[in-house]
């Protein structure tokens, strides 16, 4: 079968058909190999070091799917012993174990818890590859509580880890979580992206359950976008492949899938034939979240078919299982307490009995002395109880407020890019005001040089101005001399005989006596002569002024 291209636009159509034939042609594997292989090595080892924790380890997660109980009880198991040896390794991966198995019961916030504690294990003693799995973990666990947002914090940064690990199996399981947040946030392009990447890293790796997952979440986008028919498709595929490889839960969720799908169409009998195929093997392997869901479905479409006590029945087991599940922390507890208890007291047995034999030979006041020691013991066992009990809440707080600090850090460190970007572009608009600053300079620079230029040339303009002013004024005074002589000659030579003459021509018209006239005009002719000469003498004196001979 060849996959559809609108779906697995990131693989090349060739190569998924290649694969897709050998994922159909694989022979049936058997029910978890590995799971009976791990066990019998589990019971070959019984010592208790960090070898017997790694193959509880490994046997839990074999289980993980197939059994879930089993697997919660090997991770307990494997806790157990590495606190006692002090393999953080070994706690850690016990945690997410046991995590692992609340989660699949649908007890989301006891698996949380034991998530939390082991990624704080995990950090504090470097084990990343843990400390990757249990961050995607978390991840998953905040989209079981229906908080998509919160998971995508955890998810991709559980992602940059395995990137950084080089671990593309374990990628491509995050890559699948990744797809979950999307579709629950709407976002079905984000999720068929992540689910396309997902399951190319798992055809290439040659991981048949990723296949078989990948597949189903594409139906789901499918679905979600009212594409049935390509919803169906993928989910038969789904069926085929998850008989192969004796995926139960991967068989059990595309039946379920299916009958959502015919439910929507309104395909009521069909619906309910794989409802109650996926309910029956649910109930077969005790998945009380999936039998949740399903008693949840049969009982909307035993109404939509209008069977009122088809309804009323699974309405009341859904109901019943719904309580189951939410009361699963409070069970599981118990359990757990209960496990503590009994081996406490097996080990406390162990301890009288020793001591008993001590006191029978030793006698009463060795007697003495041990139980005074023994309560001593106790004492102390007690006080470290508290005393750790306190540690591990302050613990437990401080972390809550190192992840607040860290998310107003993160506030913090975005604040202060914008403002970095912003001083960025500061400081572009003040080096390109500086260039005009500068260029604005030299032109003022050159303009002062025009300037001093020009005030030396105006320097030596008024200097020559001066000289010439001195020299015109020099000139003038010279001019105002001779014009003063001038003024005199006027005044006195020039007036003189002027006035003779004036005063002769009064006599001779005022005398009658022709005897005097000749006089008169006598001295009128050489007063005549005189103011001819003043004149002339006047009329050479500025002519050689202003007209002088050339020398």
């Amino acid at each position: 079968m060849v996959l559809e291209f609108q779906i697995l636009k990131c693989l090349k159509p060739s190569l998924l058909l290649f694969a897709l034939i050998f994922w159909y042609s694989a022979d049936a594997q058997v029910v978890n190999p590995s799971a009976d292989s791990l066990l019998k090595e589990v019971n070959d080892h019984l010592e208790n070091d960090s070898i017997r924790v790694l193959l509880l380890n490994q046997l839990a997660y074999a289980n993980y799917y197939a059994d879930p109980l089993a697997s919660f009880k090997y991770g307990l198991e494997a806790k157990k012993i590495a606190d006692n040896i002090h393999y953080s390794k070994g706690q850690a991966d016990a945690c997410r174990q046991i995590g692992m198995a609340y989660w699949e019961q649908g007890n989301i916030p006891n698996a949380l818890n034991y998530f939390l504690e082991g990624l704080r294990i995990a950090e504090l003693n470097h084990h990343p590859q843990v400390e990757a799995d249990i961050t995607s973990n978390i991840g998953t666990a905040y989209n079981s509580m229906g908080n998509p947002k919160e998971a995508l914090i955890f998810l991709l940064r559980a992602r940059q880890m395995q990137r950084r690990l080089m671990n593309k199996l374990r990628e491509s399981a995050v890559l699948n979580n990744i797809g979950d947040s999307y579709l629950a946030m709407n976002q079905y392009a984000m999720a068929k992206d992540a689910y396309s990447t997902a399951l190319d890293y798992s055809i290439h790796n040659g991981y048949k359950l990723g296949v078989t997952t990948n597949l189903r979440n594409l139906g789901n986008v499918f679905e979600a976008n009212s594409q049935y028919d390509s919803a169906l498709t993928h989910y038969f595929k789904c069926i085929k492949l998850s008989e192969q490889i004796n995926d139960h839960r991967g068989y059990i969720l595309s039946h379920k899938s299916i009958a959502s799908v015919y439910f929507k169409i309104k395909k009521f009998s069909l619906a309910k034939h794989h409802g109650q195929t996926a309910l029956g093997q649910a109930l077969k392997r005790n998945l009380r979240a999936i039998i949740r869901d399903l008693y949840d479905l049969l009982y909307k479409i035993a109404e939509a078919e209008n069977d009122q006590n088809k309804s009323f029945e699974y309405f009341r087991l859904f109901v019943a299982y719904k309580d189951s599940v939410q009361n699963l922390k409070v069970e599981s507890k118990i359990a757990a307490e209960r496990l503590r208890f009994e081996s406490n007291k097996k080990q406390a047995e162990i301890e009288l009995l020793k001591k008993n034999g001590e006191l029978q030979s030793e006698g009463i006041m060795i007697k003495n002395t041990q139980l005074t020691f023994i309560a001593v013991l106790a004492l102390l066992a007690i006080l470290f109880l508290v005393i750790s009990t306190r540690n591990y809440r302050r613990i437990k707080v401080k972390n809550n407020e190192l992840a607040v600090k860290n998310d107003e850090v993160n506030q913090q460190h975005i604040q202060i890019k914008i403002q970095h970007d912003e001083l960025i572009v500061l400081n572009e608009e003040l080096r390109s005001q500086q260039e005009e600053v500068m260029s604005q300079r030299d032109a003022l620079a050159e303009k002062n040089k025009e300037i001093e230029t020009m005030s030396k040339q105006v320097a030596e303009v008024n200097e020559k101005l001066e000289q010439l002013v001195a020299h015109r004024t020099e000139a003038l005074e010279n001019q105002n001399t001779k014009l003063s002589g001038y003024a005199f000659l006027n005044a006195h030579k020039l007036r003189a005989p002027l006035a003779r003459i004036m005063g002769l021509v009064n006599l001779l018209q005022m005398k009658s006596n022709a005897g005097e006239k000749p006089v008169i005009m006598n001295h009128l002719a050489n007063s005549s002569d005189e103011l001819s000469e003043v004149a002339s003498t006047i009329s050479k004196a500025i002519q050689d002024e202003f007209n002088p001979s050339p020398k």
